[in-house]
């Protein structure tokens, strides 16, 4: 039986259906053209990378390491692998199984939180109020636990970037629509803090200020940028050392002013800061000297409380002053103003003592015995003339 030619007579009337194969070169070249292409356009969108600046998302340690042991990690610096590990670690894309769940059980405790939360989001049942209580219950465990510090504690879990993954994934963090609720934001902002995500707070804070300038589109109330950054002074006043709240404080300020915004709303974080300086300063150790005499200057600069001012002074780490301080407390129109609020009487008392000691320390007896006098005479924290000061 002889073999017919209808198949090559057909292969030579039709033109062939597809196109060469690329040579070696040619498809690296082609490769190389579309990665350029995709990270120009992700730079355009998220700015271009940069191995000195903090990644917007990092890698979380492994869950194979003790719980509090500092471990390294290749972090992703550029937005091309942002935006890549973002994607390949979205909860939305969480595929839930079904089977194998009881099998497998969660290295700790936190991801089997974790892996509920995953699977909640994964099935669209992620809501704000259950990603509070999520972030909440994260928390409960991080300070029943040995870190030595919340924040520390607080680094390792990745809850943080968890929440923020689904805020993304979902649509919400388009519009910040979800800052409006105030305990949720808050907390989400101490985790990404304690993960180091700030710079995303950071952005937020950025977009908040630009619609802050648009009279047409004014940002819903509870959404502000000087709300954001008072999260962030918050919660870096958690630390030993104040110089992240100083730095905070003061990048706020140049960016209110960049944009041309009125400062005075983001002394609320300056008044949180000096707080911790001076009232609980027992907490911290002693600031950086430029730095301290920088957020001191903005201070100045802005009308602030005289109070705060004053006992700034009082701890500057080399060159302390009495000045103000005795200046305010022995101006007796200060007394006329009571009942004084808890929190400004505590502030009183607070300075009041200080500077006392301060006083008797530079060996300026009657005029520490002045001060005494008068914090004993008005007393605006205490009505018991037992617990007065002697």
């Amino acid at each position: 039986m002889q073999k017919t030619h209808v198949l090559g007579s057909l292969r030579s009337i039709f033109p062939p259906i597809h196109q060469p194969l690329l040579n070696k070169r040619e498809s690296e070249r082609l490769l190389n053209a579309i990665k350029t292409s995709f990270r120009a356009q992700l730079a355009k969108e998220y700015g271009p990378g940069s191995d000195t600046l903090r990644p917007a998302i990092t890698y979380l340690p492994s869950t194979n390491n003790p719980p509090y042991q500092t471990t390294t990690k290749p972090t992703p610096a550029r937005p091309t692998d942002r935006h890549l590990h973002a994607i390949l670690n979205n909860p939305l894309f969480s595929k839930v199984d079904t089977a194998g769940s009881a099998e497998r059980r969660p290295d700790t405790t936190h991801d089997a939180h974790k892996a509920v939360f995953e699977k909640a989001a994964g099935r669209g049942l992620m809501n704000l109020k259950r990603a509070h209580g999520f972030l909440l219950l994260v928390l409960s465990e991080v300070k029943a636990s040995a870190a030595p510090t919340v924040l520390g504690g607080m680094k390792s879990t990745g809850a943080g970037l968890l929440v923020l993954q689904w805020l993304r994934s979902s649509g919400q963090e388009r519009d910040l629509s979800f800052l409006t609720h105030r305990g949720f934001s808050s907390l989400l902002i101490k985790f990404m803090i304690a993960e180091g995500l700030e710079d995303v707070a950071w952005v937020w804070i950025e977009r908040l200020m630009k619609q802050e300038l648009d009279a047409a589109h004014k940002p819903l109330p509870g959404m502000s940028s000087q709300l954001v950054l008072n999260d962030i002074v918050v919660a870096k006043c958690t630390e030993t050392e104040l110089d992240g709240a100083y730095q905070a404080v003061l990048k706020g300020k140049a960016m209110a002013d960049e944009n041309s915004l009125d400062p005075l709303p983001l002394m609320l974080a300056w008044q949180k800061a000096a707080w911790q300086t001076t009232v609980e300063s027992w907490m911290h150790t002693t600031p950086a000297v430029p730095l301290f005499e920088a957020f001191v200057a903005m201070g100045r600069a802005v009308p602030s409380s005289n109070i705060m001012r004053a006992h700034m002074d009082l701890y500057h780490p080399t060159s302390p002053s009495s000045s103000l301080a005795v200046e305010y407390l022995s101006n007796r129109s200060q007394w006329g103003r009571l009942p004084l609020r808890p929190r400004t009487a505590q502030g009183i008392t607070s300075l009041g003592i200080d500077t006392v000691q301060y006083l008797m320390h530079a060996d300026r007896l009657q005029d520490a015995t002045n001060i005494l006098a008068l914090l004993n005479q008005n007393s605006p924290w205490v009505d018991d003339q037992a617990t007065r000061l002697t």
